[in-house]
């Protein structure tokens, strides 16, 4: 009889301990149905946060295609420039180099005036002109004082060569026409 007490004693304890484990069971269960409320809105609130996320990235994604594509005109008419300059670069290299040959050919026979010999381009050598005692400022040309938009209408024109070349080359033959 004393095993069946014993026995029934210590059923008695592991029930006892299985109804605190349950209580305690329970009350951890009811937290987790009232934090699914809050649960669900902060699931609500990372699905907007995610969808935004993609819209932003879709507009990030829009604003650097466009970015990229006006960076590359810039680039693009820079380049042209770059030309243009290393043109009238070159070609007032060739002048600079041609009239100071003409000027000491010309010290050397002792001829007072520089003519040109040849009617090609390649051949100008400008008279001199007087020296102007007063600072003169060129105004700027039209196309220089249009916004880079305003350019591009000009520039799109069916010439092989941009307008200040152009008006370099007139200048070239109009010194051309003078001495010829």
């Amino acid at each position: 009889m004393n095993l069946a007490l014993s026995l029934d004693i210590v059923m008695i304890c592991l029930l006892g301990l299985t109804i605190w484990f349950c209580w305690r069971l329970n009350g951890k269960i009811a937290a987790l149905r009232e934090s699914k409320h809050d649960l669900s809105e902060m699931v609500k609130t990372f699905d907007s946060a995610i969808a935004k996320t993609h819209k932003n990235v879709a507009e990030l994604k829009a604003m650097s295609t466009s970015s990229s594509q006006e960076l590359q005109l810039y680039i693009n008419k820079a380049g042209e420039l770059i030309g243009d300059l290393s043109y009238m670069t070159e070609a007032a290299s060739k002048l600079a180099d041609r009239l100071e040959s003409g000027i000491s050919k010309a010290r050397h026979s002792n001829n007072p005036s520089i003519g040109v010999a040849s009617s090609s381009v390649e051949n100008i050598r400008p008279t001199p002109q007087p020296v102007r005692n007063e600072a003169t400022i060129e105004p700027l040309s039209p196309r220089a004082t249009m916004p880079l938009a305003a350019n591009d209408a000009v520039s799109n024109s069916h010439t092989p060569f941009t307008k200040s070349s152009q008006e370099l080359l007139n200048a070239i033959r109009d010194l051309e026409d003078r001495e010829g």
